[in-house]
């Protein structure tokens, strides 16, 4: 037997007006159901600003929230609604072939590495492998030898084209036709966003391997030499970490690891984490 003004609740959700009893009929379609997840999964909407509070009602019919639907299409788009009900141990898993190794020699025949990631760009369908310029920059007699996956997938790769003024190199890949999920570029974040860094910074002692560090951001300067706007951090960010993403806690990518800031004063030393803003990564060159 049809539920009483049902025709009216359809009506609503039509208009994107939602409600967590909606939520638990479209997650069980009538069948028995655990609380617990539901609640989980209703919290974790409301967290993230898919689902906001709003009344809605007409004739037998009422409802308390609504779908926001722009953030729940871009979340859609950019393949990023697992991440909202996954831990943040996840993103390394679930982007496992994004997060790039770069074994370099250098002009000297040093043997280095730096990180890279891949990214798609709002404007085009295939990911982008975006590191930092000074991991292998060809100018300063930079060869890369290896681009291998946190996976252990190697890439066969071309030569990087270097942009000429900030600290950004993209890296062509050959023979790679899809890349999935790729991280896509989101908001830029503000002063006590929580951020993420990955990457392969060297380890003393020990093998490389993918390392995360939870932060924040801690602010925003202009650096004299160049004049790029970075980003300040508190995670740590090490030899062989940079070019690594910096990601929000929904796994978009709002920034990428660069050197680390430091000066001396008085003799005190000053050291901050940094990154380049994703608005300046997305910028032709």
């Amino acid at each position: 037997m049809r539920a009483p003004h049902a025709e009216s609740k359809i009506g609503l959700m039509k208009q994107n007006f939602f409600s967590k009893e909606l939520l638990q009929a479209m997650i069980c379609g009538g069948e028995s159901y655990r609380m617990e997840p539901v609640n989980f999964i209703w919290r974790r909407l409301l967290e993230r600003d898919i689902v906001i509070r709003q009344i809605g009602h007409m004739p037998g019919a009422f409802v308390d929230h609504a779908l926001v639907l722009p953030v729940l299409l871009e979340h859609l788009r950019a393949k990023t609604l697992p991440n909202i009900f996954a831990p943040a141990a996840a993103l390394v898993s679930r982007y496992g072939d994004s997060i790039l190794a770069i074994d370099v020699q250098t002009r000297t025949g040093d043997v280095a590495r730096g990180t890279g990631f891949f990214a798609v760009l709002a404007d085009s369908r295939s990911a982008q492998l975006f590191t930092c310029k000074h991991n292998v920059d060809p100018a300063e007699g930079i060869s890369i030898q290896s681009i291998t996956t946190s996976l252990g997938q190697k890439i066969d790769f071309g030569l990087p084209a270097c942009h000429p003024t900030e600290d950004i190199a993209i890296i062509p890949v050959l023979g790679l036709t899809d890349v999935d999920p790729a991280f896509r570029f989101g908001s830029e974040p503000v002063i006590f966003d929580e951020v993420y860094t990955l990457g392969y910074p060297s380890i003393p002692g020990g093998e490389a391997s993918v390392v995360g560090h939870r932060g924040e951001v801690n602010g925003s300067a202009k650096l004299f030499l160049g004049g790029s706007e970075v980003l300040l951090i508190s995670n740590l960010v090490s030899p062989g970490s940079s070019g690594g993403p910096l990601l929000d806690r929904d796994g978009f990518c709002v920034g990428m690891s660069i050197k680390w800031l430091e000066g001396e004063w008085g003799g005190e030393k000053a050291r901050f984490s940094a990154a380049l803003p994703a608005s300046l990564l997305k910028q032709r060159f």
